[in-house]
């Protein structure tokens, strides 16, 4: 399931207008619209929402950003900005965890947990 379809089946579910939604999570309706229907009408392209967004709806649908994630399917395409590029090593690693199934997934992110707990104590989990 994409965000599009998962969010209008939220908004079903809990009796949500788009402008309903739209307030609750600092977006326009017109954009909510466009999730929805997961083409942007000015380029005619898929959707690719940022992980901003994605943040931003799983706090005003009341989930934390793992589960909406773990909602969706492994093909949703969501846009990473950063202000630097990628190196050549840190795209082998992303190009890796996109060739994996759902299952691999979940345990890339228990694997990562891990090695933060055990090399980086201090850091904030993922």
């Amino acid at each position: 399931m994409k965000l599009g379809e998962w969010l209008a089946m939220y908004r079903a579910r809990n009796n949500l207008t788009m402008q309903n939604m739209a307030d609750a999570c600092g977006f326009s309706k017109a954009y909510i619209a466009m999730l929805e229907k997961g083409i942007n009408p000015s380029t005619g392209k898929p959707v690719s929402p940022t992980i901003q967004t994605f943040e931003k709806i799983a706090r005003a649908t009341g989930q934390d950003l793992d589960s909406l994630l773990k909602i969706l399917d492994g093909d949703q395409p969501i846009t990473i900005s950063t202000n630097k590029s990628l190196n050549s090593e840190e795209m082998k690693l992303v190009d890796e965890f996109r060739n994996l199934d759902n299952a691999g997934r979940r345990d890339f992110w228990s694997y990562l947990e891990f090695l933060k707990f055990k090399y980086a104590p201090n850091a904030a989990a993922v």
